[in-house]
C-alpha cells in the first residue's frame, strides 16, 4: 500500500492511509526504508487508520494485513491491528498470525480476520459513526488566546493575556484537570502548568466547561510559542503523575506571537525586571583588599 496521501472515494483507489483524520505523521526515510511516522496528534481518530474500499454487495471476506514497523529505543508497547464494524462502529482485534523480529529494531506483524462488508454506506457516513462512537469521555473543543477581551494571536511583551481551553464532558468524570504547555518555535521548553496545581481539580465534570489560564503578569520574552493542551484524570504529583489516563490532547494547536518591546533587545524566555541593589565593599567574597593593593597596577598575561 502506498504511503502517500490518497482519497478512497477516487476511482482506482482500493486502499489507502487515512492521513487526514488519524495519527499518521510525516512521510520520511527511516533507516533506509520509506516510512510514515505514527505518533500522538490532535486529529479526531486515535491510531493509524487504513481505508479499504467496500465490495459492491454485502459479503463476508477474509482480511489479512502485514506491516513492518520500528519504534523508539526502549519502547514497551506493541502495535495491534483492529477493524471497525461499519454497522456498529465498534473496534474488533484481528487475530495475530505472526510477529517476527527483522533486526535493527524492525518487526513484521501479520494478522487476519473474517470481516463483514456493508453496501450502500459511504466513507463519510462510516467516519462520522466512528467519531461519534469513539469520542473520549472528555473532549477538548478548542484553544483560544485572549487579550483585552478579544481573541488574539499576538501580544506585546509584558502585555497580560489569557489562554482559554474549551471542554465537553460527554460522560460524567469524577476528577479531571487541564494542562497547558508552551514550546518556543525553536524548540525551547518554555512553560507547563496543570489547572489542578493552582486550584483544586475539577470534580464531577459533565457537559461544557471553559478553563482559563491568566498570564498576568506576562513574563514571556519575544518570540513565537506553540500552545498545546490536554485534559487528564486529575493532577496529583505523588500518586498520579505521569497520568494514568489522558482523555484528550491538542498538540501545537495554536501559535502565540509575543512581540518584543525593544526590537534589538532579546530578554530570553523570561522577560522580567528583577530588583538590583548596590552596596559598598566585597566582604561577601572574603577580605576586602587594602588601599595599597587596590592602587597597585595588575599585570595580566595572555
Amino acid at each position: 500500500m502506498p504511503l502517500e496521501l490518497a482519497d478512497i472515494d477516487e476511482p482506482g483507489v482500493t486502499a489507502c492511509l487515512d492521513v487526514l483524520h488519524s495519527e499518521w505523521g510525516r512521510q520520511h526515510t527511516r533507516r533506509g526504508v520509506e516510512s510514515r511516522a505514527l505518533a500522538t496528534s490532535s486529529r479526531k481518530l486515535r491510531g493509524g487508520h487504513i481505508l479499504v474500499r467496500a465490495l459492491a454487495a454485502p459479503a463476508e471476506v477474509d482480511a489479512e494485513i502485514t506491516f513492518e514497523s520500528v519504534g523508539d529505543a526502549g519502547a514497551t508497547e506493541h502495535l495491534i491491528v483492529q477493524y471497525v464494524d461499519p454497522r456498529s462502529g465498534e473496534w474488533v482485534d484481528l487475530d495475530e498470525l505472526e510477529r517476527a523480529d527483522l533486526g535493527d529494531g524492525w518487526q513484521r506483524v501479520r494478522a487476519r480476520r473474517r470481516v463483514a462488508t456493508v453496501a450502500g454506506i459511504s466513507h463519510a457516513e462510516i467516519l462520522q459513526r466512528i467519531i461519534e462512537n469513539n469520542r473520549p469521555d472528555v473532549e477538548i473543543v478548542g484553544i483560544a488566546i485572549l487579550a483585552d477581551g478579544r481573541r488574539r494571536s499576538t501580544v506585546r511583551e509584558r502585555e497580560p493575556f489569557e489562554i482559554a481551553i474549551g471542554l465537553n464532558a460527554w460522560r460524567r468524570i469524577p476528577v479531571a484537570d487541564v494542562g497547558v504547555r508552551l514550546i518556543r518555535a525553536d524548540g525551547v521548553y518554555a512553560f507547563w502548568q496543570s489547572s489542578g496545581d493552582e486550584t483544586s481539580n475539577l470534580t464531577d465534570l459533565e457537559g461544557p466547561r471553559t478553563v482559563v489560564f491568566s498570564f498576568d503578569p506576562n513574563l514571556f520574552g519575544g518570540g513565537e510559542y506553540d500552545v498545546s493542551a490536554y485534559v487528564a484524570n486529575g493532577f496529583d504529583p505523588e500518586t498520579n503523575y505521569p497520568y494514568h489516563e489522558v482523555y484528550d490532547r491538542r498538540v501545537s494547536d495554536v501559535r502565540l506571537t509575543v512581540v518584543r518591546g525593544h526590537r534589538i533587545i532579546d530578554y530570553g524566555v523570561v522577560n522580567h525586571r528583577f530588583s538590583v541593589r548596590v552596596s559598598e565593599g566585597v566582604e561577601l567574597f572574603g577580605d576586602e583588599p587594602s588601599q595599597q593593593q587596590a592602587a597597585e597596577p595588575r599585570i595580566v598575561a595572555t
